[in-house]
């Protein structure tokens, strides 16, 4: 039985029925720094100091009473001196004492069991804090998702309100999220397109070219801004202007693309307009002489590619400036459209005329018949400009005449170069000019 109670972790001291001890085991003497003479000694004279009145209390009612009781580490940590084995003398373990009454016959003993509630204690606290912790992570999370709830309705509200088309695609192009803008501006349906590729409403040349770079930007995974034309049924067409960049997963990966789609429409025509007006002559609705010069060197590459032949006309009104002194500058202004309105019904769809400026005109033959049949079209062109214009004027069946001057220079005959063929055709329309003079 000593043996048993000196392996016991734990600490066991028997009191006899005057409060005396009778027996403490090893546990408790180690901890409580006694020596084994300490039979027959009450507490405070075996423990050298005050004893906690709770627990003194208890024995007297185990003892006289035979009632047993526990003191609770959580309201009586340290009713005894005892420390930590290895520790210092100044700070006790935290303890939970049975009081137990035991009957032995008539006599009643008290017996007191000890138990180290430090590790306990440790534990409780580190669950404690972990709780606290896990709480604190929990109304962070839940911050964070009421925050994400919050700018998912803000995105959302924003998309129905955004005057632009916004719609975000997978890597092939087929919607997952696209807003009532983007479906109008789409010609779209709704729902039921969803997982389609967005360019399913475009023209089949529009849709080609928007894949191919669609592609080109998947591929790269680089930002795609491009701008396209579209007709609804029974519509005028628009154009569309749109912008799309990448989405990444948390690893970096692009997984799609989100987009934006605004109307262009009056910026393209009147890009379109700035630009015919910078290469067209406006009274007569012509190209000038920049555009011309421009269709004039492209024709000379693809001539000097293919061995081709063309012809450059220079062509000069005669008689103009004096209808015009005695007319006004209304009345010339109707003899210029109408010259040009004869040149373009004579020349064929792939031909070009052009307005040099005040009265001289220039034309360019792709194809250019032979030196004979080439004559032959410019007696008829002569002839279809002399014949006679009615001018707007007060006085009644006012028409008049002009004649013109022409000057022709062939490639490769006549140069090779552009400046070559326009300096050889104004050459000759000047020397025709002059010879009609004379």
């Amino acid at each position: 039985m000593h043996h048993a109670l000196e392996a016991l972790e734990l600490g066991i001291i028997v009191l006899d029925a005057t409060g005396r001890i009778e027996l403490c085991n090893r546990w408790v003497c180690e901890r409580a720094r006694l020596s084994a003479a300490v039979v027959g000694l009450d507490l405070a004279e075996a423990f050298g100091t005050a004893i906690d009145p709770r627990l003194l209390q208890a024995s007297v009612e185990a003892l006289a009473r035979g009632r047993s009781s526990r003191l609770s580490h959580a309201f009586h940590p340290m009713p005894l001196p005892l420390f930590p084995l290895r520790g210092p003398d100044s700070e006790r373990i935290h303890q939970a004492v049975d009081v137990l009454a035991i009957s032995r016959g008539e006599n009643r003993q008290c017996l007191l069991q000890i138990r180290d509630m430090s590790e306990t204690l440790r534990r409780e606290s580190m669950l404690k804090q972990q709780s606290l912790q896990l709480a604190e992570e929990l109304a962070r999370l839940r911050q964070t998702q009421d925050e994400l709830a919050r700018q998912s309705l803000r995105f959302k509200e924003m998309a129905r309100l955004a005057p632009v088309g916004l719609f975000e695609t997978d890597m092939q192009g087929r919607l997952t999220y696209c807003n009532d803008r983007g479906l109008e501006m789409l010609g779209l349906n709704g729902p039921q397109d969803l997982g389609h590729c967005w360019t399913r409403a475009l023209s089949a040349a529009a849709a080609e070219t928007l894949q191919q770079r669609w592609i080109a930007a998947t591929k790269a995974v680089t930002r795609l801004a491009e701008e396209f034309p579209i007709a609804h049924s029974g519509q005028a067409e628009r154009w569309l202007r749109l912008e799309a960049g990448p989405i990444r997963d948390s690893s970096q990966t692009a997984v799609g693309f989100i987009c934006t789609l605004m109307d262009v429409t009056d910026l393209q025509q009147r890009a379109q307009h700035h630009e015919y007006r910078a290469n067209h002559d406006p009274l007569t609705g012509l190209p000038n002489r920049a555009r011309f010069e421009q269709r004039l060197y492209a024709a000379l590459a693809g001539a000097r590619r293919l061995d081709a032949h063309l012809a450059v006309v220079y062509l000069d009104l005669d008689g103009f400036k004096l209808i015009n002194d005695q007319h006004g500058h209304a009345a010339g202004d109707v003899i210029l459209q109408t010259v040009a309105s004869r040149l373009r019904k004579h020349l064929r769809g792939e031909d070009m005329v052009a307005r040099l400026g005040g009265d001289e005109f220039a034309l360019l033959l792709l194809e250019a018949p032979e030196e004979q049949g080439l004559t032959q079209l410019l007696d008829k062109l002569s002839k279809a400009i002399h014949m006679p214009i009615s001018l707007p004027t007060a006085e009644a069946n006012v028409r008049v005449h002009v004649g013109c001057s022409l000057g022709r220079a062939l490639f490769p005959a006549h140069g090779r170069t552009l400046e070559e063929l326009l300096a050889h055709a104004d050459r000759a329309m000047y020397e025709q000019k002059s010879a009609r003079k004379r």
